[in-house]
């Protein structure tokens, strides 16, 4: 069974510790890293791509293509979506979609929201994406978190509305309860042979999982570079060291694809 392999291409200065700060040049270094890892293994992925990184970077979101990776939007700003609202929402969308279109030649079928703030408060954004001319949505993380989540939503991939696809995040359930892997932290502090085991296990109930990953992740130097608190630089930066050769690992053990690849199979 073929997996789901994504990026959400930001920065981590910017995206996750002051949404102020200058985009850095990491992402751009971490993101040639990230995609010589990918042609290693063979291994194709679907790239959210940030506006901010984009209109920075053009260059890197036309090799990302030319490499045969899908392009797909995360936003211009990194602002949740319920902090645009409907309106803001609808404009940068629009934005991000030709911005990319106009860079990389082919049509961006996909979406993901920053800090996966897609739920049943915004479900309003559905109906605006598929306006725009979407396939998908992958913003819903179908457990019940402190900063995100939605643990009534189906854990497989689904059509919400007609010709318009979700593709939750990845949770296993438990003892009566889900919990989120493969993805972020959870792909970074988690032993390996847990990510391992629940991938397989997703798989064996004839379900693809989905794998996200940020370019920073797979730069260990990085964190220890920056001007962060300790507490900051020991959560961020714990176990990052690893996340290289994890991923490599992974990546050969089992099959991963876009998710437009994905969706086309399902057609």
């Amino acid at each position: 069974m073929y997996n789901m392999l994504t990026v959400d291409l930001e920065d981590w200065l910017q995206s996750t510790y002051d949404c102020t700060s200058e985009i850095t040049n990491y992402v751009y270094d971490n993101s040639l890293r990230l995609l010589d890892l990918l042609e290693s293994v063979d291994v194709r992925a679907t790239f959210f791509c940030l506006g901010k990184v984009v209109r920075k970077y053009p260059e890197l979101i036309s090799r990302i293509a030319s490499a045969g990776h899908e392009i797909a939007t995360h936003g211009l700003s990194h602002k949740s979506v319920k902090e645009l609202g409907p309106e803001k929402f609808k404009a940068e969308l629009s934005e991000s979609i030709k911005l990319l279109e106009d860079i990389c030649g082919q049509k961006v079928l996909g979406h993901r929201a920053p800090d996966f703030t897609i739920d049943l408060d915004t479900s309003w954004a559905f109906e605006i994406m598929r306006e725009a001319g979407l396939l998908y949505d992958s913003s819903i993380f179908p457990i019940k978190g402190r900063r995100y989540g939605s643990p009534e939503c189906r854990l497989a991939p689904f059509q919400i509305r007609k010709n318009f696809w979700e593709i939750p995040l990845t949770a296993i359930e438990m003892a009566g309860r889900r919990f989120p892997v493969l993805g972020g932290g959870y792909f970074r502090l988690y032993p390996y042979f847990f990510s391992s085991y629940c991938l397989r296990k997703i798989n064996n109930a004839n379900r693809p999982a989905v794998l996200y990953i940020h370019p920073y992740e797979i730069n260990s130097a990085e964190i220890k570079a920056l001007s962060v608190g300790f507490k900051t630089r020991i959560m961020q930066g714990l176990f990052r060291s690893r996340i290289y050769g994890r991923l490599e690992t992974l990546c050969r053990e089992y099959k991963f694809t876009t998710i437009k690849r994905y969706l086309d199979d399902c057609s």
